[in-house]
């Protein structure tokens, strides 16, 4: 490492944090290019930062923990934290999803014109058992309210 340059986050995330800086290590330097893999496909601030890593600071396929180590190349814990947390990932590859829908194919009927509306009702304007109108239609609501009530003979009483 230069002494002249002070180690800087790569990954900085969180804005006004000012905690001491973690030097990478092997490990740790794979898991934030393995996030970036992810990161670059995705949107949020974790695809800014990964298209930064990704163009200007070597952590491409090309790129080495040396060099990162040679530009002095650090990061704060909670800033790795962040970029490297499976859920926020996982987060956003269902956001993209909802934006991008897989199958364009398929079209997604509305429930207004999947179920017709027949304001009639169900049953037809007579009755069924004695081929009479005994209803009357509400002129607004097309309801129908029974006209008259009639007293059925009970055949089972004697």
């Amino acid at each position: 490492m230069s002494a002249s340059a002070a180690p800087v986050c790569c990954i900085h995330l969180i804005e006004g944090l000012n905690d001491n800086l973690v030097s990478s290590s092997t490990k740790s330097f794979e898991k934030i290019r393995q996030c970036m893999q992810e990161w670059l496909f995705l949107d949020g601030k974790g695809k800014e930062i990964a298209d930064y890593l990704s163009i200007s600071n070597s952590f491409g396929d090309d790129g080495s923990l040396e060099k990162c180590i040679d530009n002095n190349y650090a990061y704060h814990r909670k800033c790795y934290m962040r970029f490297t947390d499976k859920t926020k990932i996982q987060r956003a590859e269902k956001r993209m999803e909802d934006i991008n829908p897989v199958d364009v194919n398929t079209t997604v009927i509305k429930r207004s014109k999947a179920i017709s509306c027949d304001r009639t009702g169900i049953f037809p304007p007579i009755c069924v058992i004695c081929s009479r109108e005994k209803f009357i239609f509400k002129r607004y609501s097309s309801k129908r309210k029974e006209r008259k009530a009639y007293i059925m003979p009970d055949f089972h009483s004697k």
